[in-house]
């Protein structure tokens, strides 16, 4: 019974180690995923778009991503 019960706990403990792992790169990505929108932008300012299209495409960028609200606040 106590093997069980050791082996029950081994294997939540992977189960836990494996989620943190999971939500780790999931940030990761996001992260990345940040990463190229701004250089996008960066590219878009650099071709001449105006200050003003480059911030309204921010801000629908932005309402577009559901996460991206969970996430920041």
């Amino acid at each position: 019974m106590m093997c069980l019960i050791k082996k029950t706990k081994d294997w939540l403990e992977k189960l836990r180690e494996t989620r943190k792992l999971a939500k780790q790169e999931e940030r990761m990505q996001k992260i990345k995923y940040l990463d190229m929108f701004m250089t996008h932008l960066s590219f878009m300012a650099d071709a001449g778009y105006s200050d003003e299209e480059v911030e309204n495409y921010r801000q629908a960028w932005i309402r577009r991503q559901s996460w991206f609200h969970r996430w920041i606040w």
